[in-house]
């Protein structure tokens, strides 16, 4: 029974990994889905997924299928006369197993300083599961427990190869291996400065994210353009090659990583290369009906008009940061707090509560929609559906919005090619 309530339960966190990974809040007993979130793409956690391909809940659905499977071929074979110690054995080092995962999991939380709670419930369920092993039936000799290794092994491949599939397509917060580079690029002549950034870009790149940028241009290339609304307002010149609209959430862990990221490159790459056009896509129903549940944070509808009326003000980007930057304690008196150096409470809740800024967020939902949102952050480049990932924003930029800069051919071959390779 440990086992089957694990393996529901392991198979939940595999889902909160993908909704955190698509944007939404994850969920995490006592509250904190932050913290939960956090253990979910630590680098521990990202490290275990790069190098086995399950994330770390596939692994504990893994764990799970064996701990349920071995007992119940253990009573089969004894209900049937057989010798079952080898089976058994098996099952004693998957509980011994579970324990050491959990010191190893343990150790990892800790180390990102956080406290996920919903990890604190499967470690209980695993060390309850190694207590029942231990206590209700008797093991065999320590010098016998090693017939079950071969069990054990077989076991566990075979969950790995059940969970294959659907680890392959779970959403990565990094990319997977790549095949070595190509080869040392060739920089252009000393008079473009843009291509030379660029290759010097592709250079300093490890091998995995050359091949997941790679990867992100293939896709980038084969995706149908949205046509460009006209911009509100923008950050950065009008006349940029590169126009970058984003569409976020305010409470998005991945959405802030995309603010920091563009400021980032707001302050390393040339001026006029690019313009942001900033949209909202609050995840709650009560001001997005394309969103299925009522969080119960109206923060974040409050935050997406809030940003909404400091559309075209100088200090919109900053106040966009902090906001951000927030996240964890975000409220809507923080908003206005937030926004007090620049705006006064009453006229900020007035412009809120307008039907115009309505009618723009509802525009920008609409438009989110037609470019066939499926989480946030949504990046068009230039009105085609893009990439979050840091790297492919600067190159894109870099190559002036133009998949088949001849620099790119130096790339490793995209794992999910487009139908016009560059």
């Amino acid at each position: 029974m440990l086992a089957l309530v694990h393996v529901f339960w392991t198979l939940f966190q595999w889902k909160e990994l993908l909704d955190a990974r698509s944007g939404a809040s994850a969920y995490c007993l006592l509250g904190g889905g932050d913290a939960c979130e956090t253990v979910l793409n630590s680098a521990f956690a990202v490290a275990v997924e790069r190098w086995t391909i399950l994330p770390v809940a596939g692994w504990g659905v893994a764990w799970s299928l064996l701990a349920m499977a071995l007992p119940l071929w253990t009573r089969v074979q004894r209900g049937r006369g057989k010798p079952s110690d080898a089976v058994w054995s098996a099952t004693l080092l998957t509980a011994a197993l579970g324990i050491a995962s959990v010191v190893v999991l343990v150790a990892a939380s800790i180390a990102t300083g956080a406290l996920c709670t919903n990890c604190a419930l499967t470690y209980v369920l695993v060390v309850a599961y190694a207590a029942v092993c231990a206590r209700d039936l008797e093991p065999p000799a320590v010098k016998r427990v090693m017939r079950g290794v071969p069990i054990a092994g077989a076991s566990a491949l075979a969950a790995f190869l059940l969970l294959l599939y659907p680890a392959i397509h779970t959403s990565r917060a990094v990319g997977g291996r790549s095949p070595m580079p190509t080869g040392p690029l060739e920089l252009p002549p000393q008079d473009s400065s843009r291509a030379r950034d660029l290759a010097r870009l592709l250079q300093e790149l490890p091998t995995a994210q050359r091949q997941d940028l790679s990867d992100a241009l293939a896709l980038y290339e084969s995706g149908s353009a949205v046509p460009l609304r006209p911009a509100r307002s923008l950050i950065g010149a009008s006349y940029a090659p590169v126009r970058i609209t984003e569409f976020s959430d305010i409470l998005c862990s991945h959405c802030a990583d995309l603010h920091a990221t563009l400021t980032r490159i707001r302050r390393t790459l040339p001026a006029g290369s690019f313009s942001i056009d900033a949209r909202q896509f609050p995840l709650d129903r009560a001001c997005n009906p394309n969103v299925t549940t009522m969080t119960g944070k109206p923060v974040r509808c409050t935050a997406a008009k809030a940003l909404i009326c400091s559309e075209g003000e100088p200090y919109f980007f900053d106040f966009a940061g902090a906001l951000f930057a927030s996240q964890r304690s975000l409220s809507e008196e923080k908003v206005f707090a937030l926004a007090k150096p620049h705006i006064a409470r009453e006229q900020l809740a007035a412009c809120i509560a307008a039907p115009a800024t309505r009618a723009k967020l509802a525009d920008d939902i609409a438009w989110a929609m037609e470019a066939r949102l499926r989480g946030t952050p949504l990046v068009l480049v230039n009105g085609r559906k893009g990439s979050a990932f840091p790297p492919f924003l600067s190159a894109i930029v870099l190559a002036g919005g133009d998949p088949d800069q001849a620099l790119f051919a130096h790339l490793p071959e995209a794992r999910r090619p487009s139908p016009h390779a560059h």
